[in-house]
């Protein structure tokens, strides 16, 4: 009797469904910001009113506004945006008093008189501001990550506590004991194809309790969050990016001369055909106007 041959069995390295599953279930990876285990960036899904709590943490990198080692309640960054994606970058410069190869494009640009204003404008650094929150209508979600364009939000924020009175003590509002909810009304704003929320109204409410030290105490600086690439690596990504760019505009520049072409050549051919066919020129004339 015959016996069936076993099939080698062949070695093939595999990726692992597992490692794709926990991937595609760990949230939003923000391009700029290393959230800490376990917490999650704050998303806005609809506008209105949002009731926050700012918590505080412990500066690491001191500045005009915050001595290292002081608990503050915000950490201020600057952001490039590149490329024709808009990838986002920290600016070192803006952000630590570092080099910026971004910063330094711009401003040789800006001393260059045949240069694009809007490029030159596009390469500017965008302020943004991180907080730790907790959202009162979700406070099953714990601590979140919430960053914000400071024009968005941060301005308004500061007008209010700047034009406040002494006594209404906004300028602690983040005291996790003696401290003030924020309440917030969002807005929602359509700028072309994007939409985003804006704050339009900020009031201070007074907290029933204080805030529990176990849920910010052990909180790493928001300091520590903000991805800062060096500046070779920087560098060479934005010239990647430029090449990029400029490869797409020559691919959609070697488009256009290649349908002008075929319109050059089929305009042509139709002219021949009409040399031949006069009879039909007052017929097809419109067709062929309507097709292109």
């Amino acid at each position: 009797m015959a016996t069936k041959k076993k099939k080698k069995r062949v070695k093939r390295k595999l990726s692992s469904a597992r490692r794709k599953a926990e991937k595609s279930n760990s949230g939003f990876e923000h391009p700029t910001i290393k959230a800490p285990e376990g917490i999650d960036f704050l998303r806005f899904q609809t506008d209105g009113i949002k009731r926050l709590d700012i918590l505080p943490y412990v500066v690491k990198v001191g500045s005009d506004i915050a001595e290292v080692g002081e608990w503050h309640y915000e950490k201020t960054f600057y952001e490039h945006r590149i490329g024709a994606n808009h990838h986002r970058y920290i600016c070192p410069k803006r952000t630590i008093g570092k080099r910026c190869p971004i910063c330094e494009e711009a401003a040789r640009l800006q001393r260059d008189p045949d240069a694009d204003p809007d490029i030159v404008k596009s390469l500017y650094a965008k302020q943004r501001e991180l907080f730790y929150v907790i959202d009162n209508d979700e406070p099953e979600k714990g601590v979140q990550i919430w960053d914000m364009s400071y024009h968005l939000f941060g301005k308004k924020l500061d007008a209010r506590i700047r034009n406040s009175d002494e006594d209404d003590n906004y300028d602690t509002f983040f005291d996790p004991e003696d401290g003030m909810t924020l309440k917030i009304g969002m807005e929602e704003v359509s700028l072309g194809q994007y939409t985003f929320y804006s704050a339009e109204t900020i009031d201070f409410k007074s907290r029933k309790d204080s805030i529990d030290p176990e849920l910010f105490e052990d909180l790493p600086s928001l300091d520590d969050l903000v991805k800062i690439e060096k500046y070779d690596k920087l560098k060479a990504i934005f010239h990647q990016e430029d090449e990029d760019d400029e490869d797409e505009e020559d691919e959609e520049d070697r488009l256009d001369s290649e349908l002008a072409e075929i319109v050059s050549n089929d305009s042509s051919e139709d002219e021949d055909d009409d040399e031949e066919e006069d009879d039909d020129v007052e017929d097809d004339e419109d067709d062929d106007d309507e097709d292109w």
